[in-house]
């Protein structure tokens, strides 16, 4: 995911699940969401608090660019 957001040139926030805070507050979106929180896989991707759990880079991609032009 990383690198594709790379090579596409976008700007992105990185948060480690490692680090309490990051982790406490991705629980709260993720739960915002109505995602299940029992379990979930990484990566959880937040694009304007539109929340998803392991999404294709291309679907992130289209996202970003979907609220890119929502703002224009």
């Amino acid at each position: 995911m990383v690198k594709n957001l790379d090579s596409a040139g976008v700007t992105y926030r990185y948060f480690s699940v490692d680090d309490k805070e990051s982790a406490d507050d991705l629980h709260a979106r993720v739960t915002a969401s109505g995602v299940s929180t029992r379990q979930y896989n990484l990566p959880v991707v937040d694009v304007g608090a539109d929340v998803s759990v392991r999404p294709k880079s291309n679907e992130v991609l289209k996202n970003m660019r979907y609220r890119n032009n929502q703002q224009q």
